[in-house]
């Protein structure tokens, strides 16, 4: 490798280097209305990240928050990924949420968990329900 080569690379190097710190989640709070109670709060959302690889048990490895970020009601914990919940969903929910056994899920089960049950309540497309399973096993 000749002197040029050499100076070549490491200006490639420091380039990429320098780019490195710059490649990032970028995460920011938002304020949102839950749905089932129409109670104000702040969330924190992932608004943008950089995905390098996929693993074998299809989990995303990069600048990415995975399993995904979820919002979640600070007085009932109803956790809802989507922003497109119909409003015939949210009274099957909220007749749902209010009694002892979604507490009991609230208690004791991580909110991909719960996640997953509403999903099964909303009978939604077995393969989004199956994700949501998964990304609470992780």
């Amino acid at each position: 490798m000749n002197l040029g080569s050499r100076t070549l690379a490491a200006a490639l190097l420091g380039g990429t280097t320098l780019a490195l710190p710059t490649l990032s989640s970028v995460i920011v709070d938002v304020d949102r209305e839950c749905p089932i109670d129409g109670k104000q709060f702040e969330a924190v959302v992932e608004a943008s990240g950089s995905v390098f690889c996929v693993r074998l048990d299809l989990r995303k490895g990069g600048y990415i928050t995975d399993p995904p970020l979820h919002n979640e009601c600070p007085t009932d914990g109803f956790v809802w990924y989507e922003d497109d919940l119909t409003p015939a969903e949210i009274d099957s929910v909220r007749e749902w949420v209010r009694p002892k056994e979604y507490a009991a899920l609230v208690a004791g089960e991580s909110p991909h968990h719960r996640l997953a049950k509403i999903y099964e309540r909303l009978g939604r497309d077995p393969l989004q329900i199956a994700t949501a399973y998964r990304h609470a096993a992780w």
